[in-house]
């Protein structure tokens, strides 16, 4: 009777008044106890659950004798006859350590050692996410979204909408990466589960869209800046109505043959350079999307060229503008016009083909018009002198 006093005593200090945890099962859990003179066996080992975890214990006496009592959970105690089991069962709402005891005393001298804790640790938090990056990717899958948010435990699975996430790697508490999973375009949220079978939903989507536009070459990658190179550009996800550009400059002519190749005419290319110049080419599907290959395209200046002059003919006093259309006009170059050996004056070049040039006065007749860039030249016949009533103007001018 002294000892069961004392033992109550006990009991209620250790208790330290807590009072129940309301939460809902969260796991199963069984330990086997075997008491024998003078200890308790206890499988599996250590004796210790969460809170909220609903808790079997199957009670053996393994010789003589015993009884068992667990502080909270089972306070009326019971008593095991030897050789049988008895089941306890609770769901372990109290959080802290809990004493437990044989109650038969007349078990033997070492009656007072049969005893231990069970430990019920605090109901583990509720996993939750506040942010992910990137908040989008393509229908295909594979790329690693972090997960941002707090109380991720060790082993949580990903999920984005009901497909599970193809890795997830637990980097810390609050911060989880998952590769994203296949799925059909749309937007899903992203959910997380502990092991412990607690959930967070994202309160954001992360949406599915079908895959960009992507560069796998250009045939040919060269070009002369007077345009008109006929190119074919292969790659994947390659939409009708797409738009194409070297260096910033509108390709035309654009065909879409299907989703991995385009056909385009290269336009007239930059005057900003002599010699060589890469540049990149981007391709943009009608969404937005878009793929750039660096330094995709190379721009040649080709020799200077003339292929036709407006006006082809001009009064001898001179003065007015003259458009010379050709090739391998650059700013990168000194450039001079000059008609029948005299120079013009306000050359201007215009683009990577075309340039103006003011006349200069000359006496009546051919002029030969020479084009200078540089070191090299080009030279038409095709332009005169001609006094009024007689001046001639190219076709179309």
């Amino acid at each position: 009777m002294i000892q069961r006093t004392l033992l109550a005593i006990s009991l209620l200090l250790l208790s330290g008044g807590q009072a129940p945890w309301p939460v809902s099962p969260a796991a199963a859990r069984t330990f086997n106890i075997t008491a024998r003179q003078w200890s308790f066996t206890i499988s599996p080992s250590p004796f210790v659950v969460n809170a909220g975890d609903f808790v079997t214990l199957n009670l053996t006496s393994g010789d003589v004798q015993h009884g068992f009592f667990l502080e909270r959970y089972v306070e009326e105690g019971l008593t095991l006859n030897p050789g049988m089991t008895r089941t306890v069962t609770f769901t372990a709402t109290t959080a802290g350590t809990f004493f437990f005891a044989c109650i038969v005393s007349s078990c033997g001298i070492g009656h007072s050692l049969m005893n231990g804790s069970f430990v019920v640790n605090a109901a583990p938090l509720a996993p939750s996410i506040s942010s992910f990056q990137p908040t989008s990717g393509s229908t295909a899958g594979g790329n690693v979204v972090l997960i941002e948010g707090a109380n991720f435990q060790n082993g949580a699975a990903v999920k984005f909408g009901d497909v599970a996430a193809v890795s997830v790697t637990v980097n810390n508490s609050t911060s989880i990466s998952a590769a994203a999973p296949a799925h059909v375009v749309g937007a899903v949220a992203i959910t997380v589960t502990n092991p412990d079978l607690q959930t967070a939903v994202s309160s954001t989507n992360y949406v599915y869209e079908l895959p960009g536009p992507a560069i796998t070459s250009i045939t040919p990658s060269t070009g002369a800046t007077s345009g008109g190179t006929a190119i074919t550009i292969d790659g994947s996800n390659l939409a009708l109505g797409m738009t194409a550009a070297i260096g910033g400059l509108p390709l035309t002519n654009i065909q879409v043959v299907n989703a991995t190749k385009i056909t385009a005419t290269t336009p007239t290319g930059p005057v900003d350079f002599s010699g060589v110049a890469q540049r990149d080419v981007t391709v943009t599907n009608p969404d937005g999307r878009s793929a750039t290959r660096t330094g995709g395209f190379t721009w040649s200046v080709p020799p200077p060229a003339i292929t036709s002059i407006f006006p082809s003919a001009v009064s001898p006093s001179g003065g007015d503008v003259v458009t010379i259309t050709g090739a391998g006009f650059t700013r990168a170059l000194p450039v001079s016009v000059s008609f029948g050996g005299t120079a013009g004056t306000n050359v201007t070049v215009v683009d990577a083909v075309t340039l103006t040039v003011v006349a200069p006065a000359r006496a009546a007749g051919p002029a030969e018009v020479v084009v200078q860039v540089g070191a090299a030249s080009a030279r038409s016949s095709a332009f005169s002198y001609q006094n009024p009533g007689k001046r001639r103007r190219a076709v179309g001018g």
